[in-house]
């Protein structure tokens, strides 16, 4: 190859990769912000709608559980196909229902617009991390992913305090005009700048059988979780969506090219263990920004741009810490890394078991950098971990896994928060609702959120040490 050729091809390739890089950022930060302003917003629109507890905290439930549902098949899909594609199909549909829930005229509206957001919120999570890893060097990957996750975090950081504030002076709706921007930018972006994929799992079919078993399993189980507290025949629903994800799983056993390569989760415990402790720190996540939010306006009384800003610490921390953490992961053992941080985010946690009306505003400060601060030891690491257990033919199904775990922690740690707050105030508007019942149900959930991050430091602990680079294609020429 001529020299100015190869230049030119080089400086192309690094031309992808930060397009790339800013790509991932851009739609690893739009989630986050959704999730945390919508969650200041939940008082307000409680109030307008006269929604209670339950009811509108489908707003966030039923985001996360189209999330669960639909991450692991477009996965699959953008492996099959391209992952461009579903990126941009993906990020349009969060756009415009963006802008559909800014004029919504019910919660049930605006649940539904909610649902469909998160079907295109699956597309592109599944995709913006495998493009990303796809197109930056190898001993650049840990530090692509933490600023990745940093630009999570603050999303995190910008829902509290934007989010707050605009809730404040311009009412919740603002916020979905906000999204609608972010998506609309992004899109543009991924047309005009990022190139077609050039690499596609050639000669592989889509399992049809198998994902409309998975997508049957899922729903059934997460709508059981999330509503069997108020409607107690919804329970039934979890053991056939258990029974239908043992069939799956069978099914799976036999595919040469699967939804989900169940063979790895069972033969690689590296790559099987990362992904249970990414579902058991998130299984605390959505459920301490709930819980918080209603703390600080209900039962301080604080207004939510106040209350945003104090939620600051722990996204703040999370942004700052995480690149570090994913740095430090290409040089020593990731699985080691992301062990200390689950450690600190149960110390953290712990904490706010003894949370109390009089608490002052300082200690849950301190406690919200503590949890912030574990989180951003574990995260980075922890998504380097998995990422180095697949070859690069399945960065977008490990990608979708990864979503998948950390979605589903999160619609699991909702559906505590709403059982344990439907059992204590029932259906009662949060207004109405008495200030001891509040935080009788918020110490119940942080003790449930303490234990299971306490479970899942041991399962960090039990991966081994060293280099976990054990590819899914290594792994199937070994079988064959």
């Amino acid at each position: 190859m001529d020299p100015k050729q190869k230049i030119n091809l080089e400086i192309n390739a690094e031309r992808t990769a930060r397009m790339a890089l800013f790509l991932a950022i851009i739609t690893c930060f739009a989630g986050p912000f959704a999730a945390s302003a919508i969650n200041l917003a939940i008082p307000a629109v409680s109030a307008e709608f006269g929604s209670g507890a339950e009811l509108t905290g489908w707003l966030i439930t039923g985001f996360l559980i189209s999330n669960v549902v639909f991450s692991v098949p477009f996965g699959r899909i953008a492996d099959l196909t391209g992952r461009k594609r579903i990126f941009a199909v993906g990020v349009g549909i969060f756009a415009a229902t963006s802008i559909a829930c800014a004029f919504a005229t019910s919660v049930w509206v605006l649940i539904v617009l909610r649902i469909i957001q998160g079907v295109g919120g699956a597309m592109f999570a599944s995709t913006n991390i495998a493009i990303m890893i796809d197109t930056c060097a190898p001993h650049k990957k840990g530090k692509a992913l933490g600023l990745a996750i940093a630009s999570a975090y603050i999303g995190l950081s910008a829902g509290s305090t934007l989010g707050g504030a605009l809730n404040n002076y311009l009412g919740w709706r603002s916020i979905f005009i906000v999204m609608t921007l972010i998506g609309l930018i992004s899109l543009i972006l991924i047309i005009l700048k990022l190139p077609d994929d050039s690499k596609k799992s050639a000669g592989e079919n889509f399992d049809v059988p198998g994902n409309l078993m998975y997508i049957a399993a899922s729903s059934l189980v997460l709508i059981g979780l999330s509503m069997w507290a108020g409607y107690r025949w919804a329970i039934a629903l979890i053991p056939v969506g258990l029974l239908i994800g043992v069939v799956f799983a069978r099914h799976e056993l036999k595919r040469q090219n699967p939804v989900l390569d169940v063979r790895l989760l069972a033969s690689n415990k590296n790559y099987a263990f990362s992904n249970i402790a990414t579902f058991l720190n998130y299984a605390f996540v959505a459920g301490l920004t709930y819980y918080l939010s209603i703390y600080l306006q209900l039962v301080k009384g604080l207004n939510p741009m106040i209350s945003g800003a104090i939620m600051l610490g722990q996204p703040l921390f999370q942004a700052i810490i995480s690149p570090y953490a994913g740095k430090l992961s290409d040089r020593v053992s990731p699985f080691k890394v992301a062990t200390a941080g689950m450690a600190i985010c149960a110390a953290g946690l712990l904490g706010f078991c003894f949370i109390s009306e009089s608490t002052p505003l300082a200690y849950v400060i301190a406690v919200l950098v503590v949890i912030g601060m574990g989180f951003g030891v574990f995260s980075s690491p922890n998504s380097n971990a998995i990422m180095s257990c697949v070859g690069p033919q399945e960065y977008a199904a490990a990608t979708s896994l990864q979503t998948t775990m950390r979605n589903l922690g999160q619609t699991v740690s909702l559906s505590i928060v709403t059982s344990i707050m439907t059992a204590y105030i029932g259906k009662t508007a949060f207004a109405d609702a008495p200030v001891s019942s509040l935080i009788l149900s918020m110490r119940t959930g942080f003790i449930i959120f303490t234990v299971l991050c306490i479970i899942g430091v041991f399962f960090s602990m039990e991966r081994k040490s060293g280099n976990p680079a054990i590819t899914i294609q290594n792994k199937r020429e070994a079988q064959n």
